[in-house]
């Protein structure tokens, strides 16, 4: 079960980056270093969600891939809880709490597999 809900939450951490960085233009007028920064959270949010997907592949059988994955996860959520707590909206918490299911399931089915 756990991982089902790891590969769900890895696509729709990518779909929520691919979003977010195709809304830059929407909320940025121009190029600044603002919009880019808005575009590089959203690509930053693909690439963790790319990274789970090899963790899942590889079912943690890797000791440096399941090391990178399970850091970047933790940092990911330890930010996205700052950041939904300063921009205090719907979407901030929504992705919390996507990138907090990601984190927990990432421990649990590879914990799970490395013991089989």
């Amino acid at each position: 079960m756990s991982e089902i809900l790891h590969r769900i939450t890895s696509y729709l951490l990518i779909a929520l980056g691919i979003v977010h960085t195709s809304l830059t233009p929407v909320f940025m007028s121009r190029l600044s270093p603002g919009a880019m920064w808005f575009a590089g959270a959203g690509l930053a949010m693909v690439v963790l969600g790319f990274l789970n997907v090899c963790l899942r592949r590889d079912a943690g059988r890797d000791r440096v891939v399941r090391l990178l994955c399970h850091v970047a996860n933790v940092v990911f959520t330890m930010f996205g809880g700052l950041t939904a707590f300063v921009i205090n909206e719907p979407q901030g918490y929504f992705g919390l709490v996507l990138l907090s299911v990601l984190t927990v399931t990432s421990f649990t089915f590879v914990k799970r597999r490395s013991e089989e």
